[in-house]
């Protein structure tokens, strides 16, 4: 049996994986399944990908208040619409994992 690990050992494993392996940024397709937009005007998102009405993979991500406020004022203003629940979206982000947060 290998030594055990403490849980911030393995999540502290688990960052260190992530940041060596992955690039510094993708293009994601997804949907929006949730958003809320708190009162110092962060946006917090849970994005979804379904297939036949079933959450095939979910990740939760944050917008930051100065742009979300550029991203969502351009969004409405190309499309009418503001962004929401419900929207298929193309997102560019970094994919970060913190110890206590997880990954988003």
């Amino acid at each position: 049996m290998q030594t055990p690990l403490t849980l911030a050992e393995l999540n502290t494993k688990v960052k260190s994986t992530l940041e060596e392996q992955l690039e510094p940024s993708y293009w994601v397709i997804a949907e929006i399944g949730s958003m809320q937009v708190a009162q110092r005007g962060h946006a917090y998102l849970e994005l979804v990908e379904k297939q036949d009405e079933q959450i095939t993979a979910k990740l939760r991500a944050n917008i930051w208040a100065y742009t979300y406020r550029v991203v969502s004022g351009w969004f409405q203003s190309v499309t009418g619409s503001p962004l929401q629940a419900g929207l298929k979206v193309l997102v560019h982000g970094v994919v970060t994992y913190h110890e206590v947060y997880g990954l988003s």
